[in-house]
């Protein structure tokens, strides 16, 4: 997937894993975090028209090889505005538990981050549904 897409920029937990994906353009969480630290708090000029791409999800590879799909900016805005399925306003808190490489995570983390939702990220794989009550009860 790494050749398929050549990313000009990898993000990952620790700079040597990012290096042996792409290179000398990898980063870390740290300096990343630290760079965007570093940054002005200007906003900047939105020139993002609804067919770019947002993301590109990878297919599971069941023919073989997994196919990079783009997902344009429309399809995350239709996904999570003028819906009738699930409320998202300021109020509510989302739980961040679908893999990355789930297309469900767009839900959980836009239709959260795009309405000013609370956006609570699942620490452990497989919480039991004890552990997940007494979390939801301490974020609330």
């Amino acid at each position: 997937m790494v050749s398929d897409c050549a990313p000009a920029l990898v993000l990952a937990e620790n700079r040597e894993l990012a290096k042996s994906l792409i290179g000398p353009g990898a980063t870390d969480f740290d300096t990343a975090f630290a760079a965007a630290a570093a940054e002005s708090g200007t906003p900047l000029e939105d020139e993002t028209k609804p067919d770019d791409r947002a993301y590109v999800m990878y297919t599971s590879g069941s023919t073989g090889r997994p196919k990079g799909v783009i997902v344009p900016h429309r399809a995350v805005v239709r996904l999570v505005f003028d819906q009738s399925f699930i409320r998202f306003d300021p109020d509510e808190v989302f739980l961040h538990a679908a893999p990355l490489a789930f297309d469900a995570s767009t839900l959980e983390i836009w239709g959260a981050l795009l309405h000013g939702a609370r956006l609570a990220i699942l620490a452990s794989a497989r919480p039991s549904l004890q552990k997940l009550s007494r979390r939801s009860n301490s974020i609330m």
